[in-house]
């Protein structure tokens, strides 16, 4: 599985631009999505696999994982 599976990120990505959403907003957005198709390969899933179930696993790892020089955790009750 290699990162030839996310190209259609670039192309979100894209219409997003054409779309003349701000280039901040897909500079954020792009981000995201890089750390989430990062998420996916470590977890060996297919982008077109991803359901709900698969979301919220990604959202729970989000909030489990720590941000090196951070202490604690990402997300304050």
């Amino acid at each position: 599985m290699g990162v030839s599976q996310f190209a259609l990120v670039n192309d979100y990505l894209s219409y997003l631009s054409d779309r003349n959403y701000s280039p901040q907003t897909v500079r954020v957005y792009g981000f995201s999505l890089l750390a989430f198709c990062r998420w996916l390969m470590i977890e060996n899933i297919a982008l077109d696999t991803v359901s709900t179930d698969v979301l919220l696993q990604y959202l729970a790892a989000c909030r489990q994982t720590t941000v090196p020089g951070r202490p604690g955790p990402n997300v304050v009750p």
